[in-house]
């Protein structure tokens, strides 16, 4: 570097930090913008580490919500089994009744039906027949 390049160079800097018209030096406005690098790399982190959280929060309701629907059908399973399980009691009860009154109707008329048979053999006269067959 020559010797009036340097001078300048030294001028340049002692007319930045003497007039404060010039504004700030090149290592300031340097500073400056690696800082405000630095928060753009500190937020771009945060984002993604958020979008991160969010992603694995969503993930999380979902898996929460299919578990909830999973233990509502299981519940709405095991009542209609409970209620299938009424339903059959209640009608093999019915049957059983059904039967059981069958059963009795038809002894009742067998046993009527026996005594109206007795009643016709007794107005029957007695008749003993015998045939002769003939050949």
């Amino acid at each position: 570097m020559s010797w009036i390049s340097e001078l300048f160079s030294k001028e340049a800097a002692v007319a930045v930090s003497v007039n404060p018209e010039v504004g700030p030096t090149v290592e300031e406005v340097t500073a400056e913008r690696d800082k405000v690098k630095e928060e753009l790399y500190t937020l771009k982190d945060e984002i993604r580490d958020l979008k991160q959280e969010h992603k694995v929060a969503e993930e999380d309701i979902k898996h929460m919500l299919k578990m909830h629907e999973d233990r509502k059908d299981l519940e709405i399973a095991k009542i209609r089994q409970e209620e299938e399980a009424k339903t059959a009691t209640e009608v093999a009860k019915v049957k059983d009744e059904y039967q059981d009154k069958q059963i009795a109707f038809l002894r009742e008329s067998i046993s009527s039906g026996d005594e109206r048979f007795e009643k016709i053999l007794e107005r029957l006269p007695d008749v003993n027949a015998r045939l002769k067959i003939s050949s």
